[in-house]
């Protein structure tokens, strides 16, 4: 037989006449005459299985449910299949794995009993067996005396008290004691053996159970923000939003009452009138807002360290690929542009304004960049318009008057200076009027769009407090959820049916 047969896993079951079949595609099947394994039912699987080195939660089933390597048909490559047993017996020659003994000792105490697993240790030298019982986790053995004995006893009946002498000082007692312990057959009531076995995968399952719910109560509290936090972050924003709604009035006051913003008075729009978009956009730019956006982005910090927020996600940048273009002989690919790196934006972007989240709330950019394209245009072709009428009704009225002063004799140049100071006043008093109007309610427009624009992100960034930091349950933690209440629920089913059983 070759060395990997050897290896192989061999499986001991009563048969008429003792023979090796091969045919299994697990393991080879030893039948063996026994009236042992005939009466208790028996079957004994030996196996190669590696050390375990240090126990588990479920250590029983480690030991209970060991794993037979087969060859995959596909591949070639080998597999493991398990081979569930009702009780596990851990041979080792001399002291050459204590670790492995170790672990069956500590699963015995936490079963607080030897009846599932047991470790044998085969010595050399005779076994002392007072006090020795068929419970204890670890047994020694001595295979050598217990060979002698088989052959005394083969050799003649009349040798049968040498045979008996030489099976109790191998230690061999415990061992057989311990293999029928629990097989024998009771009307009515399951085996011991097949009662523990089951009472074992219970305990392991709600074992396995409770582990996930642990784990799970540890995720849900890892990543649910504490309420002293939110608190904190809470009273951030609202020192946040005094503070802006403050910036806002002094830089805004301070601004409208700038040298640069008293260019744009109506008597100096003669000069001043492309200057106009200028001023108010450097406006927007400088005063409108500028502190408060940067604090928001520390607040928005301290929300995303917190936890409150979900992972950031920025937009991928889109590199060009140059398969996509026609290359000729000879000639270098394209380089990267603005427009391959920076989406183009156009100016229906700005009317629907999209609030995102991360990195930062864009609530004060966004409403400044929609102020810029809806309002300092208009008023820039405003101020142009105003001017161009007013230069154009100078002109009319200069001119009634020069043609009525040349046309009828009767009119003095009084008279016809009259009709031109007319038109001059009437002209200036109407820009006066539409220009410093169209000011005051540019200035009232950026300061209500300011409170606003602050009010929604102080309301923004207080739901996300509020709503934010909550263990969220998806899909698959509810699978996970509904799949350990069902596998509680089938746990005390079982458990009640063995209750049941119960002499």
């Amino acid at each position: 037989m070759d060395e990997e047969e050897e290896e192989k896993a061999l499986l001991l079951r009563y048969g008429e006449q003792a023979d090796i079949d091969d045919r299994h595609p697990l393991v080879r099947t030893l039948f063996i005459p026994s009236p042992i394994l005939h009466n208790h039912k028996l079957e004994i699987l030996t196996h190669t299985i590696g050390a375990v080195t240090e126990p588990t939660n479920d250590g029983a089933t480690s030991f209970l449910v060991p794993a037979l390597e087969i060859a995959n048909s596909a591949s070639g490559r080998p597999g493991m299949v398990t081979y569930p047993v009702h009780k596990a017996l851990m041979y080792e020659e001399g002291l050459k794995s204590l670790g492995t003994f170790a672990t069956i000792d500590a699963y015995a105490d936490q079963r607080q009993d030897g009846q599932m697993f047991k470790g044998v240790i085969d010595w050399s030298w005779r076994i002392s067996q007072q006090g020795t019982t068929n419970l204890q986790p670890v047994s020694p053995v001595n295979l050598a005396l217990a060979e002698a004995g088989i052959d005394v006893f083969r050799q003649s009946l009349d040798k049968s008290l040498e045979y008996e002498h030489l099976w109790f000082d191998a230690g061999m007692p415990s061992i057989s004691g311990w293999l029928l312990e629990g097989t024998e057959a009771q009307p009515g009531a399951l085996k011991p053996t097949i009662r523990r076995l089951i009472q074992t995968i219970c305990d392991t399952a709600s074992q396995a159970v409770q582990r996930e719910e642990i784990a799970r109560l540890a995720q849900e509290k890892a990543e649910t923000v504490a309420a002293s936090t939110k608190e904190i972050i809470d009273q951030g924003i609202s020192i946040w939003a005094e503070n802006a709604h403050t910036e806002l009035r002094d830089r805004l006051n301070m601004a409208f009452n700038s040298k640069s913003w008293r260019k744009t008075k109506w008597w100096k729009l003669f000069w001043r009138v492309d200057d106009v978009g200028y001023i108010a956009s450097d406006i927007l730019q400088r005063a409108w807002l500028v502190e408060a956006e940067k604090e928001m982005i520390w607040i928005s910090g301290r929300i995303h360290q917190s936890g409150l927020l979900g992972p950031l996600k920025l937009r991928p940048t889109q590199v060009p690929n140059p398969d996509d273009e026609e290359a000729t002989l000879g000639s270098s690919p394209r380089g990267i542009t603005v427009e391959d790196i920076v989406p183009e934006a156009s100016v229906a972007d700005f009317t629907e304004p999209e609030i995102i989240l991360h990195p930062w709330p864009q609530h004060i950019a966004l409403a400044r960049s929609l102020l810029s394209v809806s309002t300092i245009a208009p008023l820039q072709s405003l101020s142009q318009a105003l001017l161009f009428q007013t230069i154009s009704t100078n002109v009319f009225a200069s001119s009634l008057s020069a043609l009525l002063y040349v046309s009828v004799s009767t009119t003095s140049l009084y008279e016809a200076g009259a009709i031109a100071a007319v038109g001059l006043v009437y002209s200036l008093r109407r820009l006066q009027k539409r220009w410093e109007t169209a000011r005051t309610e540019w200035e009232f427009q950026i300061r209500e769009e300011g409170r606003r624009v602050l009010r929604n992100a102080e309301e923004n960034a207080r739901g996300v407090v509020r709503e934010g930091g909550m263990f969220e349950v998806d899909e698959v933690a509810e699978a996970a959820i509904q799949g350990r209440v069902a596998a509680k629920q089938a746990v005390e089913n079982v458990q009640e049916a063995l209750d049941e059983l119960k002499d």
